[in-house]
C-alpha cells in the first residue's frame, strides 16, 4: 500500500473527491460550493493517513457497487445513484463513512468561501471576539455566598 501523502492526484483522491461531492454537493442556486470543488480531498487524504487502509476499502467498495450498477466509475454515477451506492457502502463498512463525515465538515465548514457564503466573517474568532449574550448570574449567589471551599496557598 502507498504512502497517503505520497500521492497528491491519483485515482483514490479522485473517488474521494466523488464521495464528498455526495456527502456535500454544491446548493441548488450555487451559493455553497460542492465539497470538491474547494479542493478538500487531498487535505483530507492527509486527515485521514492513518485511517487509509480503512478509506481505501470503503472507496474499494464504492467502485465495486458503481460497476455493478453499470457505471464505469463511482464518480460517473448520478447524484441520486452515487447516494445509494453510498448508503450501501455505509451499512456495509460504518467506519468508513464516519472517518470521512468527521474531518469533511470540519474542513469544508471552515473553509472561508463557506463561511462568506453562510453570511459569516471569514476571520479568526480573536482578537475581535464574537459578541456573546449577557447570562443570568443570579443563579451564582448561592456559591458566591457560601463558604470557601479552597484554601488559599
Amino acid at each position: 500500500m502507498t504512502d497517503p501523502r505520497s500521492i497528491t492526484n491519483d485515482d483514490e483522491t479522485h473517488a474521494l473527491a466523488g464521495v464528498l461531492d455526495v456527502i456535500l454537493p454544491a446548493s441548488a442556486d450555487g451559493r455553497m460550493p460542492a465539497a470538491s470543488a474547494l479542493g478538500l480531498a487531498a487535505p483530507l487524504r492527509e486527515k485521514l493517513a492513518d485511517a487509509w487502509p480503512l478509506i481505501v476499502s470503503g472507496l474499494d467498495a464504492c467502485e465495486t457497487a458503481a460497476r455493478a450498477r453499470g457505471s464505469e466509475r463511482f464518480s460517473a454515477l448520478p447524484q441520486d445513484g452515487a447516494a445509494a451506492v453510498l448508503e450501501q457502502v455505509a451499512a456495509e463498512e460504518p467506519a468508513f463513512l464516519g472517518s470521512v463525515i468527521f474531518h469533511l465538515y470540519a474542513a469544508y465548514y471552515q473553509h472561508p468561501v463557506v463561511v462568506e457564503a453562510l453570511g459569516l466573517e471569514a476571520r479568526p474568532p480573536f482578537p475581535t471576539g464574537y459578541p456573546l449574550e449577557q447570562g443570568d448570574l443570579g443563579q451564582l449567589e448561592r456559591v458566591r455566598n457560601g463558604p470557601r471551599r479552597y484554601r488559599e496557598c
